[in-house]
């Protein structure tokens, strides 16, 4: 087995899109499978009622890679190069991320 070594990512193109309202999961959606270089982004948006609530939430699917993440209200969409796609919790996101506008 090779030696444990520390890495640092070098030059990633990373951008983020929140999702504030549910509308905004459909325009994510459409953005992952339409514009990216790697199209290969299906998904849902979808509702369930939590007791009073009625919940939203944007179901993103890689039918290569055969993975899949949901985001919530509030979640953030993140796209490295313009390929890969991820989602990061809200609560999360200040942890990880800052923006640079």
């Amino acid at each position: 087995m090779g030696t444990l070594v520390n890495l640092q990512q070098i030059a990633t193109e990373i951008q983020g899109y929140q999702i504030q309202a549910p509308v905004d999961m459909f325009t994510a959606l459409q953005y992952v499978s339409e514009n990216l270089t790697n199209t290969s982004y299906t998904g849902s948006v979808s509702n369930n009622r939590n007791g009073t609530d009625l919940v939203y939430q944007l179901l993103i699917n890689n039918v290569v890679n055969n993975t899949s993440a949901v985001a919530l209200v509030g979640d953030y969409i993140i796209i490295k190069n313009n390929a890969l796609v991820s989602v990061c919790k809200s609560s999360d996101f200040a942890s990880l991320y800052a923006t640079t506008q």
